[in-house]
């Protein structure tokens, strides 16, 4: 029976059992949705299935900033750039670079102040080898396209309706005078899940998942298959140089893959949370002789 002495019928706490209902509903027909369009999206079960190259595999893992990150790995794997103990990277040795997107970002660096990995990130983002090989994954079926994931994104719909009635609630309790602490609250915690639930819409396809779970097989990539510089998405460069070990474990894992852990916090230990900021406190140094691990030289972390 309805209760026409309060708001809309319902007491504040029937309100509240019943927005929390409806607000889980909403959550579930958001993946819902989201389940049918990627699966409606997935038109050809043998995409993903077949070799990749390097590149591919890191945009498909954590986008263009991955990418970049894969080609910092191999550009000090092969002793054209250095991590300081400062998360500063610099440029060494040798000015040019196997292939289009280690040239892009090499083109970053400059042999004095350097540049921490969230600036790189966002700079080498920026450069069309690297652009082209997001547009690529896009157009083999590996990532959506920003139409599709603007229409993943209307899947939170469902749950920004439901937020949009607490609201309505909210204005109609504090014009009444009711008390409205606990609806506060719940619109406060709804407010932030719908928030996470739009921003975290999914950039990869069905078939960008099968790719990732391929490379993850076994503990670490099969170099037969993820193992080059594939040229699928630039006309100059991809010459066919095998890839290090290091540089696809950076590809799947990012930071994680970063086996050597002076390297890894050399690189990636300036990053806060995910602003992206960088401790730069400390000296740089130059280019040495030699490569590999901390402790100075080119290739490797000193400073």
């Amino acid at each position: 029976m309805v209760n026409m002495s309060q708001p809309w019928g319902m007491s504040g706490p029937e309100f509240l059992a019943a927005y929390a209902a409806a607000f889980a509903a909403a959550g579930i027909a958001t993946a819902a949705l989201r389940a049918g369009f990627r699966k409606r999206q997935d038109t050809d079960p043998t995409a993903g299935t077949g070799p990749a190259d390097v590149y591919t595999l890191a945009v498909v893992g954590g986008g263009t900033a991955r990418v970049v990150d894969t080609a910092v790995q191999a550009l000090i794997e092969s002793g054209r750039l250095r991590a300081g103990r400062d998360h500063r990277i610099t440029a060494c040795g040798t000015p040019t670079a196997h292939e289009p997107v280690q040239q892009a970002v090499l083109g970053c660096f400059d042999r004095e102040r350097g540049l921490d990995i969230s600036a790189a990130r966002a700079r080498g983002a920026d450069s069309e080898p690297v652009r082209q090989v997001a547009r690529s994954a896009v157009a083999r079926g590996l990532l959506l396209g920003p139409g599709s994931h603007r229409a993943a994104v209307t899947a939170a719909l469902p749950l920004l309706a439901v937020l949009c009635v607490g609201v309505a609630r909210l204005v109609n309790g504090v014009r009444l005078g009711r008390p409205v602490g606990l609806l506060v609250l719940a619109l406060l915690v709804s407010g932030v899940i719908t928030v996470v639930a739009a921003a975290k819409a999914p950039h990869r396809t069905l078939a960008g998942d099968r790719l990732l779970e391929r490379a993850r097989q076994g503990g670490a990539p099969d170099p037969g298959l993820f193992g080059r510089y594939v040229d699928a998405y630039a006309p100059a460069g991809g010459d066919g140089l095998p890839v290090p070990a290091a540089v696809l474990g950076v590809a799947v894992l990012g930071a994680a893959g970063v086996a050597d852990p002076d390297l890894r916090q050399a690189l990636y230990g300036g990053l806060s949370g995910s602003s992206g900021s960088s401790d730069s406190a400390g000296s740089g140094g130059g280019c040495g002789g030699g490569g590999g691990g901390c402790g100075g030289g080119c290739g490797g972390c000193g400073g």
